[in-house]
């Protein structure tokens, strides 16, 4: 007990050790499985707030253009109209006179040149003049429009303070010379412009959705960080990183001193689009999975905990009924066991007395007949007496050895065409002897039947009615009837059910033996053997049978009045096949001068063949086992040996072998030669074996002459 207590806390320690080290796998699978998740909704994040910014960035770039054509557009306008009224007027020009121009105009200033740059006459309203304009005015493009009237110039400029001027210069139509018109926007309002840039991220949370920054490739011009605005790329170390080390649409990992982030980079015509979030934020999803994962696992381990409790608890419960079970079976075992042995002593007793009966009488004929061995009256009468008690021996041996096979399972049925008519008659043939010792009549009916060609196991058929209609011999009174009836109940398909009657006038059943009638040697009289030679097996044989062929048995019995039984088995029928009655040339066979070889290791057995042969006239052949009989049959000419007949049981090479090793010899007559088997196994089996090895017929000892002499006849005149 202490051993099995030991083992259960070491296989529970050793449960406890798997979950633990299953459980990290468990977790580490599902960090990394979050990790990735949580970097690709980043990605997916990154790219699309980057997506919107850079669009939003391209309307407005396209808003700004739009607005800057419009302004140059209306410089260009303004400074062709300040032409007109110059030519209008037609007076000298001052600065009084051009700052009414410039006024109506809506211009910053006007300065008037030269077709060679030098300036004759200018005004600024806010203090930009010539000086501060003369690297754009002094250019040859500027200038070039002194000679091309029609021609206009027209340029936007950025100055260092972010401010911006928008100016066009056109040819002077009084006189050769270059009018220069410009709009001057100033820093404060430049920076309003940039202003409208940031108002795109004012929506953007920092945490939430990360860190966004827009650069003109010096500075950050927007942010939703407003601390970042105005900055010099290079000061913001992650904006920094990201530049040199990211692509454009790629999730990248930078780091500064503090923190790690996650971010990406795109550009637009005109700025740089940087989106970052902090490493904690891409990864917050993590910590909590794990967490979840975790909480998940240990309820799923107590819910198997307790499951494993649950289930050891019912196995114990289980365990102990089993071995309750177990323990009352041994007992019943025992009991069994010790039933079976009272009837094995009960069966030995038995068969003892029932074998050692005909042994008995053969022996004592035998000692009957040397007393009066000149007296042949009373020879023929202890020979009749000692061929009847070895029929009653035989059938014995036989009804054991098929109740064993049928108990056992190993009986196996034939399928093979036979003619019910033809079955009957060999049987009630057989019956009519038995009965003239009794004086009984034997009447068979006018048989209902369609279908008399039938699939099925006739040996076995056969055996079964022999049964029935022996103890209807047996158990009948002097002078009594036999009623024997068939007819075919129904037809489905190709399967007829036939129904089997057997009537009699005997002594009947009492109601109290009818339920042990199909019980191994159950007798109603303990005199039955001695007075009516029954051995109890013929009824349990019949019952096996019928269940084995699909059917069933009934009967009905009254004391002193008869019984009947009625047997109802389902075949299949055989439209091809059409057995001929034997005509009376057969019953009239010779064999004389037929070469037989005979293959038979025992002396006893080969001499009554040998007699059976010659008396008729028969050439023998002997051979005391296979390997003997493969050698003269080797050695033999073609056509020298007519037919073989083949003990099955023999040392060395048996029967079967010997066949084989016949049957793939190259001469001519191998394949042809007739091969009979001779054998004590009398079962469809060892028929069903003497035929695959190759033999043409199987003849069950102990033989009779007649059978052997018509089996013989039977191959040669087919040959």
């Amino acid at each position: 007990m202490n051993d099995k207590k030991f083992e259960n806390v070491l296989s529970g320690k050793s449960f406890w050790y798997k979950e633990i080290i299953f459980g990290i796998i468990f977790l580490i699978i599902v960090f990394v499985g979050s990790a990735q998740v949580d970097k690709k909704a980043a990605k997916s994040q990154v790219n699309s707030t980057i997506s919107y910014v850079k669009t939003q960035c391209s309307i407005y770039a396209r808003y700004n253009d739009a607005t800057e054509t419009k302004t140059l557009m209306r410089v260009i306008v303004n400074t062709q109209q300040v032409n007109r009224d110059i030519e209008f007027c037609g007076s000298e020009l001052d600065v009084e006179a051009l700052k009414k121009y410039a006024s109506e105009q809506r211009l910053t200033g006007i300065i008037v040149m030269d077709e060679n740059g030098k300036v004759e006459e200018e005004c600024s309203s806010d203090g930009l003049n010539s000086e501060s304009l003369k690297k754009y005015i002094q250019k040859t493009a500027v200038l070039d429009v002194a000679k091309y009237p029609k021609k206009t110039y027209t340029a936007h400029i950025d100055f260092a303070d972010g401010s911006y001027v928008n100016l066009a210069s056109q040819g002077r139509i009084d006189k050769t010379g270059v009018i220069v018109g410009f709009h001057h926007t100033n820093a404060e309002y430049a920076k309003n412009y940039n202003l409208t840039v940031q108002s795109l991220l004012s929506g953007y949370d920092t945490y939430r959705d990360g860190i966004i920054a827009i650069t003109d490739g010096h500075k950050i011009v927007a942010s939703n960080d407003e601390s970042m605005v105005g900055k010099n790329v290079k000061e913001n170390e992650v904006v920094r990183k990201l530049r040199n080390n990211g692509k454009i649409g790629k999730l990248v990992r930078v780091q500064n001193k503090f923190e790690g982030y996650y971010g990406s980079m795109d550009k637009s015509r005109d700025y740089y689009i940087y989106v970052y979030l902090p490493e904690c934020t891409v990864f917050e999803i993590v910590p909590r999975n794990i967490l979840y994962a975790l909480a998940m696992y240990i309820t799923l381990l107590i819910i198997i905990q307790l499951i494993k409790q649950s289930s050891e608890r019912k196995y114990l419960v289980e365990q102990n009924k089993r071995e309750k079970e177990y323990k009352e079976k041994l007992m019943e075992s025992a009991k069994k066991a010790e039933q079976a042995n009272t009837a094995k002593t009960e069966f030995l007793q038995r068969m003892s007395h029932d074998i050692r009966t005909p042994i008995n009488g053969i022996r004592g004929m035998i000692e009957l007949a040397d007393y009066y061995s000149d007296d042949l009256q009373k020879q023929e009468e202890c020979r009749k007496k000692i061929w009847d008690a070895s029929g009653l021996l035989l059938e014995l041996i036989n009804e054991v050895l098929d109740m064993g096979k049928l108990e056992s399972g190993e009986i196996l049925l034939e399928e093979r065409e036979f003619n019910l008519k033809k079955l009957l008659g060999d049987i009630v043939n057989v019956v009519e002897k038995q009965s003239k010792e009794h004086q009984l009549e034997i009447v068979q009916c006018d048989y209902q039947i369609e279908h008399w060609n039938l699939i099925g196991s006739p040996i076995h058929i056969k055996r079964m009615l022999m049964n029935i209609l022996s103890n209807a011999v047996k158990y009948n009174r002097y002078n009594g009837k036999i009623i024997l009836d068939c007819r075919e109940v129904s037809c489905i398909g190709n399967v007829a059910l036939i129904e089997f009657i057997c009537k009699d006038t005997g002594i009947g059943m009492s109601k109290e033996f009818q339920e042990h009638i199909f019980e191994p040697f159950a007798q109603e009289f303990n005199s039955a053997r001695s007075s009516f030679g029954g051995t109890g097996l013929g009824m349990p044989i019949a019952k096996s049978l019928v269940e084995t062929m699909g059917g069933n048995i009934e009967f009905e019995s009254e004391k002193n009045v008869g019984t009947t039984f009625r047997l109802k088995i389902p075949f299949k029928i055989d439209d091809c096949v059409h057995i001929e009655e034997p005509t009376e040339e057969e019953h009239n066979v010779s064999i004389e001068g037929v070469r037989v070889l005979v293959a038979e290791d025992n002396d006893l057995n080969m001499e009554i063949t040998e007699f059976v042969l010659s008396s008729v006239g028969a050439v023998v052949i002997k051979a005391s086992n296979g390997q003997e009989a493969i050698e003269i049959f080797e050695k033999s000419e073609v056509g020298e040996i007519d037919i073989i007949l083949m003990d099955v049981m023999m040392p060395g090479v048996d029967g079967l072998a010997a066949t084989r090793i016949i049957r793939s010899m190259s001469r001519e007559d191998a394949k042809t030669i007739p091969i009979i088997a001779m054998t004590a196994n009398a079962f469809s089996e060892d028929r069903l074996r003497a035929v695959e090895a190759g033999m043409n017929e199987h003849l069950a000892k102990p033989l009779e002459s007649t059978v052997i002499i018509k089996t013989i006849a039977k191959y040669l005149k087919e040959e």
